[in-house]
């Protein structure tokens, strides 16, 4: 563990160094880019869109699934129409409570673009502090 108040350390050796390793890996705040769009806006648009998936299922079903186009189920349209509204009545607070996190999903998504954003917005920054450093460090 390095001590504080060690005056053997040369900080500005120190410093030196690390800026040397870090100028020879070319570690940088570049973002990662896949396909010309970057990883991140990517991942939002699937996750909108598994959203909007689920919103879908969420809703009330109107009509029977294919699996009972059979007789008897095609046959009785009544019989349909009842158990859809049973559906409905019991898994109605399920509904609700899956429109709640369907809403806050999209609330939590919608911040972390925005995160997203603000990220870009420093790393842009950040190379245009480290390009005056470097100017000002030739001046020198």
């Amino acid at each position: 563990m390095i001590e504080r108040n060690n005056p053997a350390i040369d900080v500005d050796d120190l410093m030196s160094r690390i800026q040397q390793e870090v100028a020879k890996r070319g570690v940088g705040f570049e973002p990662t880019v896949y396909g010309g769009e970057r990883m991140e806006e990517r991942g939002f648009e699937s996750i909108e869109a598994l959203i909007n998936t689920a919103q879908a299922k969420a809703e009330v079903r109107t009509q029977w699934s294919a699996r009972f186009q059979v007789f008897p189920f095609n046959r009785l349209a009544w019989l349909q129409r009842v158990l859809l509204k049973g559906l409905a009545y019991l898994f109605k607070d399920q509904r609700h409570v899956n429109f709640a996190m369907l809403q806050a999903l999209r609330g939590v998504l919608r911040i972390n673009l925005e995160l997203g954003q603000r990220v870009t917005q420093l790393e842009n920054q950040a190379r245009i502090l480290e390009s005056r450093i470097e100017t000002l460090e030739f001046r020198l």
